[in-house]
Order: structure tokens, then C-alpha cells, then sequence
């Protein structure tokens, strides 16, 4: 039974990651949705994924440091790490944040779940960000448009977009 929310949890996440308003305690629990594509990461995404590597032992934004509801990631419970040449830059108050800046979102189902069903990446590379979204053990997510990395993730785009005066980071205002 674990498996088969996981999955549909994974599904919900990626196929209406800020784009659901819907507050029900079952949104996307199979009501529709298909078992998510899952795909082997990219060169890029590896090379993102080795660089996240323990990251649980990062810093986070000071204002963010529990597990809070998120609606732009489908209703999933979030919290951020963020590596040191993103605390140095908050502690500066510089924005835009410079490369090699790294963000890891752990999205959960539910507030007190063990373990992550997905990680969000946003990893700063030649001055634009990075977008990975995938399992924990390194797979990545195909959404409507592909496979959820790379600089022109339309998913991470639509909503991140809105924060253009704070480098795309929503989680905290520099």
C-alpha cells in the first residue's frame, strides 16, 4: 500500500506542480492521474545530484526551517536546504545569487513522513538556474513537456518567473 501512494503521490506532484489551488486531503491520490514517468537524469542532472550530495547537512533560510504546506508543490509539505554560497549570499543580502548557488526542496506528503518523495533543485549555472526534480535515489520526473530538468523547465518557469526581482527564489526575500 505504501508503494502504491507513493506513486500516486509522485504522479500529483509532477503533473500539477503549480498549477493546484486544490486544498482536499486527496487531490491527485488517483482521482485521473497516471503513475508518473520516471527517467534516467542527464549528464547535467548526475553531475547535480552527486554536488547535492548530504545535503541535509546544509544550512537552510532562516525564516524556513520546518516543514511548511506548500500549494505550488501540489499540496506537499517542504522544506529547503541551501548550500554556502547561498548562505553567504543571505547573509550579504546579494541577489541575483551567483553560480554555483544550490537549492534542495524535500517535498513530503505528509508533515511527519520519514522519508522525501521528491527533491527540488535549483542549482545557478552561468547565471540561470538549473531545474531538477526527481527521487531521491537520482531518477527524474517527466512532466507534459519532458523531463523535469534542465534551464527551461516550464513547470519551475511559471511559478518561479513571478520572482524575477528576487532571483526566481521564493522561499526567501533577499
Amino acid at each position: 500500500m505504501t508503494s502504491k501512494v507513493f506513486i500516486w503521490g509522485l504522479a500529483a506532484l509532477t503533473m500539477s506542480a503549480c498549477s493546484s489551488n486544490d486544498t482536499s486531503s486527496d487531490a491527485g491520490a488517483g482521482g485521473g492521474a497516471s503513475a508518473p514517468v520516471l527517467t534516467a537524469a542527464s549528464a547535467d542532472t548526475k553531475v547535480l545530484w552527486s554536488d547535492i550530495s548530504g545535503y541535509a547537512k546544509w544550512g537552510q533560510f532562516p525564516q524556513s526551517t520546518e516543514r511548511t504546506l506548500s500549494k505550488t508543490h501540489n499540496n506537499m509539505f517542504v522544506i529547503s536546504y541551501i548550500n554556502d554560497v547561498v548562505t553567504k549570499a543571505v547573509a550579504d543580502g546579494t541577489v541575483p545569487l551567483p553560480d554555483g548557488a544550490i537549492i534542495v526542496k524535500e517535498n513530503y506528503a505528509k508533515k511527519d513522513d520519514l522519508m522525501p518523495m521528491a527533491l527540488t533543485v535549483m542549482s545557478k549555472m552561468g547565471q540561470d538556474w538549473y531545474w531538477a526534480q526527481g527521487t531521491p535515489d537520482g531518477k527524474v520526473f517527466g512532466g507534459p513537456d519532458g523531463p523535469l530538468e534542465g534551464k527551461n523547465v516550464g513547470m519551475c518557469v511559471m511559478c518561479h518567473g513571478a520572482a524575477t526581482n528576487n532571483d526566481s527564489v521564493l522561499t526567501h526575500t533577499f
